[in-house]
């Protein structure tokens, strides 16, 4: 019996059901230093486990570090993971970290005629599964919890019946590395408090950010914080910066971004807010230059771009390597719009030596008729960009079109099939 699992792996059951072969096609296997592309790994039991990557070259799985078989393990899909675990126990710690070590949790909340939220019982479920088995809440270095309003109402509180299984899991994740909360009308306080974990990344959706601060105050490790929606910098964590020494990246809102850089040693900003201008940014760049380290990677998420804004960054900035404009728009606006900003955005590219990418995509698929009619300027643009900037490298237009340049020549590494469908009917028509 042969099971498909991604990425060129397949899972081989003998019909006794007692022992299974699991072959990986992998790119290179330079830990075992086998040369073969090939490696199977036969398992019968703890003991006969076997790793083969050629003719002479045999490893017990006893002998691997749990490294290597990680990589073997995450070719092979959950369904079967969990059919593997079972053969022995080593492979068991190694397989369940894969499958339990990073949690996504996404509900619909349902608001009944009163405007109450019903208990989201799936939610407290899954909650009341981590408690039960600590040595699973061990294993859960990341875990991402989205509850979803069914309408458009932000007023709604859950009820206890959620909020306490909610909270008693977190307490439960002494490992927990990487968290995400998208839940919004959720009583953060009440779910964060009394945590032992350490977060290195913190990522969460809130209009008012009060209740964050005496969390986020007790989380030395933070490398990454993101905080999404029209929050306001209130509150000691973003006035002293004594707090997240370090803070690497930050994103959100423009007041949310200029308060947390000052003394940190942010290297990478996000700046989500949906109505920027010029202005507001002049205003706040000394506080956006006043980090520690070197701000690398600088993205802006808004409605309207202008660039004067992008200017006044890139005068203040100059050791920017990755720009990021991203217009809050349909597709079909948003083109022609950001088509107009990269035909003005060449200054701003020569008072930046060491930009490696620009990347100015959209914020939602998008589908054309006309490819070559973009390609035309598109490359019109790059070979401008490529004589005023030495370093520039790639570039992502708001097509989807995404172009890298090796040796002084432009090439496509990413577009969809439609544009090569049509770039090749263009060479025919011109022959």
């Amino acid at each position: 019996m042969l099971l498909s699992t991604p990425h060129g792996a397949q899972l081989a059951r003998s019909p006794t059901r007692r022992s299974m072969a699991l072959r990986c096609i992998l790119p290179t296997f330079a830990p075992l230093a086998v040369p073969s592309r090939r490696v199977e790994v036969n398992i019968q039991s703890e003991e006969t486990v076997r790793v083969e990557g050629g003719a002479k070259r045999r490893h017990t799985v006893t002998c691997l570090p749990n490294e290597i078989l990680t990589i073997i393990m995450k070719l092979i899909s959950v369904h079967d993971l969990t059919s593997v675990v079972q053969v022995c126990q080593r492979l068991h710690s190694v397989g369940m970290r894969i499958l339990y070590g990073s949690i996504s949790l996404v509900d619909t909340v349902t608001l009944d005629v009163m405007g109450n939220p019903d208990a989201l019982i799936a939610t407290s479920q899954c909650c009341a599964t981590v408690v039960r088995r600590p040595l699973l809440a061990n294993i859960v270095f990341r875990l991402r919890i989205e509850l979803k309003a069914s309408s458009n109402r932000v007023d709604w509180k859950l009820p206890n019946s959620v909020i306490a299984p909610i909270a008693t899991m977190l307490r439960q994740l002494p490992s927990l590395a990487q968290l995400e909360l998208r839940v919004l009308g959720t009583p953060l306080a009440e779910i964060l408090s009394g945590c032992p974990f350490s977060l290195k990344t913190f990522s969460c959706d809130t209009c008012d950010p009060r209740p964050l601060h005496d969390f986020l105050i007790n989380q030395p490790e933070l490398t990454e914080l993101h905080l999404v929606g029209p929050t306001q910098p209130v509150g000691s964590f973003f006035l002293n910066h004594r707090y997240a020494q370090k803070l690497r990246k930050v994103s959100g809102t423009l007041d949310v971004v200029a308060s947390v850089v000052p003394g940190r040693p942010i290297e990478e900003i996000r700046i989500f807010d949906a109505f920027l201008n010029t202005e507001m940014i002049r205003t706040r760049i000394n506080l956006l230059t006043a980090s520690k380290s070197t701000v690398k990677v600088f993205r802006i998420v808004t409605v309207i771009c202008q660039v004067s804004m992008i200017q006044v960054i890139a005068e203040h900035l100059p050791k920017i390597e990755v720009l990021g404009l991203h217009v809050l728009a349909p597709s079909d606006r948003h083109i022609p719009y950001v088509k107009n900003l990269l035909d003005s955005i060449a200054p701003v590219i020569k008072i930046l030596p060491r930009l490696e990418r620009l990347d100015a995509c959209g914020t939602d698929g998008y589908e054309h008729a006309h490819w070559l009619e973009h390609l035309a300027k598109e490359r019109r643009l790059l070979e401008l960009w490529s004589s005023i900037s030495s370093t520039l490298a790639y570039v992502k237009f708001p097509t989807g079109a995404e172009w890298a340049r090796q040796n002084g020549v432009w090439a496509h590494v990413h577009a969809t099939p439609n544009m090569y469908h049509i770039e090749y009917e263009g060479a025919h028509k011109e022959r």
